[in-house]
């Protein structure tokens, strides 16, 4: 084919579908689908891959929690550093205040950090407000994915019980 000759005009995508239609049903005197042979389908498996990335969501995030706890450890003659509180009934994680110099840190209040920025230079304060700050973000995140992968889980509970029973009463 040369560079100078034009090219065909190819028919637009509805008229090739509609030619592609009449010439199946001329061969197969079918239509072109029966709607019976989706109803088998239920959308199974779509919960699991959900639950699935809500989780991986979540221990992203309490990985980004640990991180930055270490981040504050490493502050050469910290007063205070974030720990990473986990609640073993609920599963919650949270980034917490803590005092350094105590044998077991005792948890501190962000308005009680303001006296102890007095003594601590001006970058060093504005840097441990951005932390706070990314731990807050980090804290509430973590809430909200653990309650969606919470709902998810008893919906999906719910639902594969519906499903059981009505399985249960075709039988």
């Amino acid at each position: 084919m040369a560079l100078n000759q034009p090219m065909k005009q190819r028919p637009g995508t509805a008229a090739v579908r509609a030619m592609d239609r009449q010439a199946g049903e001329a061969i197969s005197c079918q239509p072109d689908a029966d709607a019976k042979a989706f109803k088998a389908f239920k959308g199974r498996g779509v919960m699991e891959g959900r639950l699935a990335h809500l989780q991986s969501e979540l221990d992203r995030i309490h990985a980004e929690q640990k991180n930055l706890s270490l981040v504050t450890r490493q502050v050469a003659g910290r007063q205070f550093y974030l720990a990473v509180h986990r609640r073993s009934v609920t599963g919650q994680h949270s980034l917490r205040w803590r005092m350094a110099n105590m044998k077991r840190g005792g948890h501190l209040a962000w308005s009680e950090m303001p006296q102890l920025f007095a003594a601590q230079p001006h970058q060093l304060r504005d840097w441990y407000r951005r932390i706070n700050e990314t731990a807050l973000m980090l804290n509430e995140s973590e809430v909200r994915m653990r309650g969606s992968v919470r709902w998810l889980l008893q919906h999906q509970d719910a639902s594969s019980s519906d499903v059981a029973g009505s399985e249960a009463s075709n039988v």
